[in-house]
């Protein structure tokens, strides 16, 4: 007691002086109102410190120390008595230049916000840390009330500040960085506490829209060394940040983050067709899913705290329907454009989201008002909109017409053929049964630049043949016009192949060429 009561004795002597500096202003002449807050400020120290001297004197308890519970946010612009106890706490943390006017109530300032904002930095394991900030804001929120109350709360009786040996830490985080689509990843984070408190682990995994971080407690508590593990699977190709975040039951936590590579960038397309990819069958007027992948990198999207942010908006895509083209089966190769014109693709449809469609098959949005494109072989390409970002099947798939009847399949000519006007060539077929069947010669498309664009109609080789096969004389079809027999044009054809009453048909998977150069 005696050591307080010499402390108490120089805090005295040295304030004094200023005391009898500050009474002889006050009597001789007129100073600012700053300077007489100053000396009320100091009057009311000495004050308090003559009353615990003479308390120490008589054994008496000391005076309870000052408090306030600090109860709301503050910025620049409050005023009242919350702004005063925080100028006070502020000025007892060490910040000068904040005593104002006794004739004004207390203001919330620019000084003020710079005398927060050196608080916050002051303890910034404790408010900014917590909150992912770097650097103080100068705004009194939850936080800084926090530890405003835990200095300077009002108590029954003055209670220190809880011994912490600190906030948990993270060891190590194991698993992926590097997974496919849909491929499921396990990660492992192991932390430890040396308080032994038990520790609850959350993670963000980056591809939530509106982020909310799974929450699960920690396994293994031994020694103040815990860990847990999380599963997840991206089901879009780009680069993900997984954040995760351990927290002791006193509310301290700690961070840490890696960085997860989704799917491959170089070597890969950004887009993946997966149906149709080649071999299927599909009918006219049936429903069917075309399906594909976006692998393309999807940019890291972080949102500020606090901050509301508006997810970029998904990729659209283009959908295409390419006849599709059997490589030459001769050399060289006789498909010059003019015997074998390129016919531009159809459109299924545009600015499509998700990454799958329903068609109803062959319908297609740019032909004639039918809107149906032929019997035939054809790739489907899938385009991001806009862009020359595209993939195709692997392999054509065929439509044809029908849905009733004996199944039919064009065997020979197939595609790629190129045979001589006037040859002896075999045109094959097989059918579930033994129905006659019409066999008709049918030209490439031609392509136009106007509209509507006529088309040359189909050659009837030969009605209601019986069999499974049909000797022809290539190119003898018959006139239409006299019903009379004469030979179709050079060119690139197909064979279509009909039950003659008109059930079930099919044709060659792609074009054959009738040579006329070749002699016989």
């Amino acid at each position: 007691m005696k050591k307080q009561a010499i402390v108490l004795a120089l805090s005295l002597a040295v304030i004094a002086p200023s005391l009898a500096f500050a009474d002889l202003t006050t009597t001789s002449v007129t100073v600012t109102s700053s300077v007489s807050a100053q000396i009320a400020m100091l009057q009311a120290q000495i004050k308090s410190l003559m009353a615990q001297i003479e308390a120490l004197k008589g054994g008496s308890p000391l005076p309870s120390r000052w408090c306030h519970a600090f109860g709301a946010n503050l910025g620049v612009g409050s005023k009242g008595d919350e702004v005063a106890a925080l100028e006070n706490a502020l000025s007892q943390e060490g910040s000068v230049g904040l005593e104002h006017s006794s004739n004004f109530a207390a203001s919330f300032d620019e000084r003020m916000a710079s005398a927060v904002t050196g608080f916050q930095e002051k303890y910034r394991d404790e408010i900014l840390t917590p909150n992912g900030l770097k650097y103080g804001t100068g705004f009194v929120g939850k936080s800084t009330r926090a530890k405003l109350n835990a200095l300077y709360g009002c108590y029954p009786y003055p209670v220190p500040p809880k011994p912490t040996t600190g906030i948990p830490v993270i060891s190590s985080v194991s698993g992926p960085t590097v997974l496919s689509v849909n491929q499921t990843g396990t990660w492992t984070v192991l932390a430890y506490d040396k308080e032994q408190q038990t520790l609850t682990y959350s993670v963000n995994w980056g591809d939530e829209n509106y982020p909310v971080p799974m929450m699960q407690s920690a396994s293994g508590a031994a020694l103040g060394s815990q860990s847990t593990t999380f599963t997840h699977s991206y089901s879009i190709a780009g680069k993900y940040k997984v954040s995760f975040t351990v927290k002791d039951s006193d509310g301290n936590a700690a961070y840490s983050s890696i960085t997860v590579q989704v799917g491959s960038v170089i070597g890969y397309n950004q887009i993946t067709v997966l149906s149709p990819n080649g071999g299927e069958t599909w009918t006219k007027g049936q429903t069917q899913t075309i399906k594909w992948q976006d692998n393309s990198p999807v940019p890291l999207w972080e949102c500020p705290v606090g901050a509301n942010c508006v997810p970029p908006a998904p990729s659209s895509y283009d959908i295409k329907l390419a006849p599709y083209y059997a490589p030459c089966t001769t050399s060289p190769c006789p498909m010059t454009a003019m015997m074998y014109p390129y016919l531009a693709p159809y459109t299924i449809a545009s600015g499509v989201y998700g990454s799958s469609y329903n068609w109803f098959v062959a319908h297609t949005i740019d032909i004639d008002a039918i809107g149906n494109a032929p019997d035939g072989s054809y790739t489907v390409q899938v385009c991001k909109a806009g862009t020359e970002v595209c993939d195709s099947s692997d392999s054509y798939f065929k439509i044809i017409s029908g849905t009733t009847g004996s199944a039919m399949q064009v065997l020979s000519p197939n595609g790629g053929e190129s045979w001589p006007i006037g040859g002896n060539k075999t045109i094959t077929w097989k059918q579930n049964g033994t129905s006659r069947v019409d066999i008709s010669l049918v030209p490439h498309p031609v392509y136009c630049i106007t509209t509507p664009c006529p088309q040359p109609a189909p050659y009837s080789i030969d009605r209601s043949v019986l069999g499974d096969s049909y000797q022809w004389l290539v190119g003898f079809v018959i006139n239409s016009a006299n019903n009379g027999f004469e030979y179709a044009p050079a060119g690139a054809y197909q064979v279509k192949v009909c039950a003659v009453d008109g059930s079930v048909c099919d044709s060659s998977d792609s074009y054959f060429t009738i040579d006329r150069y070749t002699a016989y």
